[in-house]
C-alpha cells in the first residue's frame, strides 16, 4: 500500500485517469483508519487487481475536498477517474471482504 503526501497527490492525480486504485482517506488521530489500514496491509495480496493508496486528509486537504470526504475513514474505488465505489467508516471484516472482492473482481474483468 502506498501513502501519498499532498505534493505526490497533486503530482499524480492525473495518473488516476488510466487506471483503477482504491484511495483509502485516513488520518493519525482516527483509530478505526488504524484498524482498516492494518486489515488491508495483511490481506492486499488477496485482491491483486486493486492498487491501495493511503491519503492522510490533514496532509492532503485538496485530495478531501475533489473527493467529498466527509469522515474518516473514507474508501474509494476510482476507475478511470471515475468514482466507482465508496464506503464510509470500518465495516464489519466479513463486509469489509465481501466489498474489497467485488472490486477486485470489477477491476479485473475490465
Amino acid at each position: 500500500m502506498r501513502a501519498w503526501d499532498k505534493y505526490d497527490y497533486d503530482d499524480y492525480k492525473d495518473l488516476m485517469d488510466e487506471g483503477a486504485y482504491v484511495l483509502r482517506f485516513s488520518s493519525q488521530w482516527c483509530k478505526p483508519c488504524h484498524k482498516l489500514g492494518a486489515y488491508i496491509a495483511a490481506n492486499e495480496q488477496r485482491y491483486p487487481h486493486l492498487e491501495f493508496i493511503e491519503i492522510d486528509g490533514e496532509l492532503c486537504p485538496s485530495a478531501v475536498a475533489l473527493n467529498h470526504v466527509e469522515s474518516y475513514p473514507t474508501t474509494l474505488l476510482i476507475i478511470k477517474g471515475k468514482e466507482r465505489g465508496r464506503f464510509e467508516g470500518l465495516p464489519k471484516e466479513d463486509t469489509l471482504e465481501q466489498i474489497l472482492l467485488a472490486w477486485n473482481e470489477l477491476v479485473g474483468a475490465l
